[in-house]
């Protein structure tokens, strides 16, 4: 029997229209975009600062769910708080500790979906 360890994940978002959420990511969560396809863009792969973060796909019929779709690991929530806010994205709430250990907040994309930027901060 053969056996193989997880490594990491990557989502992939259909949004509707690429090249503007390439832009939205970067300035919002501050990704680099690694690689793009199509003419025009109808996909892209996105970079955080370890390894791929995301990807987004083109999808005119988008229906994002009402629950967070990414769940967005990073160091200083507070201040991606205050950055994101100030960004002029739709933050949704006040960052807020958990009984599990994550503080966290909502932050909405352009097609709607929801992501969840937060950090382990103990219990």
């Amino acid at each position: 029997m053969s056996s193989f360890q997880l490594r990491s994940a990557r989502p992939t978002i259909g949004v509707r229209d690429v090249a503007a959420s390439v832009e939205w990511y970067g300035r919002v969560l501050g990704t680099r975009c690694e690689i793009t396809m199509g003419d025009p863009i109808d996909f892209a792969l996105l970079e955080g600062p370890d390894d791929h973060l995301l990807a987004l796909v083109l999808d005119a019929g988008v229906r994002p769910s009402p629950a967070a779709a990414v769940y967005v690991n990073v160091s200083g929530v507070d201040a991606a708080f205050e950055h994101m806010r100030g960004s002029g994205a739709d933050v949704l709430g006040e960052p807020e500790t958990h009984p599990w250990g994550q503080r966290d907040f909502v932050v909405v994309d352009p097609d709607g979906h929801r992501l969840a930027i937060g950090e382990h901060v103990g219990h």
